[in-house]
């Protein structure tokens, strides 16, 4: 895998510094960018505070479908209904904060093998949780 990874940021490097070593101000154009895809850029634009953007990766998709309902597509970057429920529950104040604890639910609670439902401080409202 690092073999491929150090070509990629290479060139995303070297296409950064071509622009002047900022990064593009708008998902259009940091996509046209290598080895970047929808999870680098709404990163980039969360946290440059351009945009309040989900960082929607198989834990955050796992812990809003198991607290909201299934998405219809296996891919997760192209399932409208995910995409859209994400982007509504980080679509807040503090979006960044948001997105971090939803990460870290996913990772400490809502994990993919064993979830710690008993430990989920939103357990009451789970879909997943109420059918166990």
């Amino acid at each position: 895998m690092w073999k491929q990874r150090a070509p990629r940021l290479y060139a995303l490097a070297v296409a950064i510094v071509e622009r002047g070593g900022a990064l593009p101000k708008t998902s259009e154009d940091l996509l046209s960018l290598p080895a970047v895809g929808q999870y680098v850029a709404n990163a980039a634009l969360l946290f440059q505070g351009i945009s309040p953007l989900p960082l929607l990766d198989a834990g955050m998709a796992r812990t809003l479908e198991r607290h909201f309902g299934e998405r219809a597509l296996a891919d997760i970057r192209y399932d409208p209904y995910l995409q859209a429920l994400a982007q509504r529950v980080v679509a807040v104040e503090d979006s960044v904060a948001t997105n971090w604890a939803i990460l870290d639910l996913a990772a400490l609670v809502c994990r993919l093998k064993n979830p710690r439902c008993g430990n989920c401080p939103v357990k009451t409202t789970c879909l997943y949780s109420l059918e166990l």
